[in-house]
């Protein structure tokens, strides 16, 4: 009984997050498609369940998310929609802003002191059912903003590819395309923390996603494509990489840098949202851009 009701309930999830995802696209397509869509997914998440698991579920929301990303540029580009370059870089500010913070709070919210005060703020549970409720909320809730704070910090990465790529040579645009592969790759290993897996994809893709927003740095202390303060992308890109590999150490070899590691995130945060002021101030020189 307990397993079915499992199932039910990760079907269910991963169908509620589908049917978000759904806002992406232009509205008469969704007026047409969406409950068809959704529809799909139910039975294809309900046959990966049948046959492969939690498994089959995460590879089917790998293949889900690579086909969504597609068609949604696909039907936005068939709607001929353009966005200046100077509109999208400075959504794309906002986005790393805001996606900073969440990302922040989300895994504030996971401490598990913080989980057991939203325990006592939701109120003791008087059935097991409750509690099973309660809990799932408290330990889901951080993970939730810490995926929508993720995702918009992958889009003010594209932003910055889009406004400043050309402007830093092959090797600095080259390392923004696979900071923003980092960040997708980070997005599905979150998803995956909902089926108790994907924490390994979670590390690498964050890892990778920092680690050439980094690289990226080095490119811009040389080109000098910001009006000020070029020394911002290598602050916020490798500071993430040392508190990583920090705790990592810490877990593997019992070296004690877990608090060093959580003050280096303090710049970080300034540097990101630093970062997205200058995105979402800087004016550009007009130019159209297709959004798929």
């Amino acid at each position: 009984m307990s397993s079915m009701t499992k199932d039910t309930q990760s079907v269910s999830l991963s169908l509620s997050l589908y049917r978000l995802m759904l806002y992406a696209y232009p509205a008469k397509f969704r007026r047409e498609y969406a409950v068809h869509m959704a529809q799909v997914f139910r039975d294809c998440c309900l046959a990966a369940k049948r046959q492969d698991g939690l498994t089959g579920m995460l590879l089917l929301w790998i293949h889900t998310i690579v086909d969504f990303i597609i068609s949604v540029f696909h039907e936005h580009s068939q709607k001929e929609i353009y966005m200046t370059k100077d509109k999208f870089t400075r959504l794309s500010g906002w986005g790393m802003i805001l996606g900073t913070i969440l990302f922040v709070l989300g895994f504030i919210l996971d401490e598990s002191k913080v989980r057991l005060f939203i325990y006592r703020t939701i109120g003791l549970p008087e059935t097991a059912a409750q509690y099973n409720l309660t809990r799932s909320f408290a330990d889901h809730l951080g993970v939730v903003i810490a995926l929508l704070g993720i995702s918009l910090v992958t889009l003010g990465i594209l932003g910055l590819q889009v406004r400043y790529g050309k402007q830093v040579g092959k090797f600095g645009e080259t390392s923004l395309w696979l900071s923003v592969v980092g960040g997708i790759a980070a997005i599905i290993g979150m998803i995956g923390f909902f089926f108790d897996t994907g924490w390994t994809l979670f590390v690498v893709g964050i890892l990778s996603q920092q680690l050439f927003l980094g690289l990226f740095g080095i490119a811009a202390l040389q080109a000098k494509p910001f009006p000020r303060w070029n020394w911002l992308p290598l602050l916020a890109g490798i500071l993430p990489v040392v508190v990583i590999v920090s705790l990592i150490l810490n877990d593997l070899m019992g070296f004690d840098l877990s608090d060093e590691g959580f003050y280096l995130l303090i710049p970080w945060l300034v540097g990101m949202l630093m970062l997205g002021y200058i995105m979402q101030t800087e004016p550009v020189v007009e130019e159209k851009i297709a959004l798929a």
